[in-house]
């Protein structure tokens, strides 16, 4: 008999064809699953039929990562991916080329913290801020965080607001 279930994953790469779904239980290889998932500006309930194609390495611990191929798509859901898409490609040419600049340093007792300077996003306005010891020559670095807001003062606030909370 096999096994069924519900759980709740992230989606950390989308396109029309499929997604990178980080999940936190392990899923088979050659697995058909039923996706139900929603999009920024779109109603949740969106659904598909996918099935796992690769283990993703990139994933971030403590989840899983899982390379997922639409086998299946009602028109609706394709639409909302496709507008999604649209908007996606749209910002990334609205972009500066290179990457983005450092707006800001702060200093929180041993760690250093940069904040990036935001950029457009799908859905709003991303900040980036990076961590790393503030010991002099250390070498190692922390994963990049990322805070969204309505506009480029918003995601500067909440990254602030965040090391402040976090730091």
């Amino acid at each position: 008999m096999e096994a069924t279930g519900r759980f709740f994953g992230l989606t950390q790469n989308l396109s029309i064809n499929g997604m990178l779904l980080a999940s936190p239980i392990r899923l088979e290889s050659a697995k058909d699953v039923e996706l139900e998932f929603g999009l920024p500006e779109t109603r949740a309930g969106l659904r598909a039929l996918g099935r796992v194609v690769r283990e993703a390495g990139e994933v971030a611990w403590p989840y899983l990562g899982y390379g997922v191929e639409f086998l299946f798509v009602p028109d609706d859901t394709r639409t909302h991916l496709e507008e999604f898409v649209e908007r996606a490609v749209l910002v990334s040419l609205r972009r500066p080329p290179g990457p983005p600049g450092i707006h800001s340093t702060m200093r929180r007792e041993f760690w250093v913290y940069e904040i990036l300077e935001p950029v457009a996003a799908p859905d709003g306005w991303q900040a980036e801020i990076r961590r790393a010891p503030a010991t002099p020559g250390a070498r190692q670095r922390w994963p990049v965080l990322r805070v969204l807001g309505r506009s480029p003062e918003d995601a500067l606030a909440e990254a602030r607001g965040f090391v402040q909370r976090h730091g």
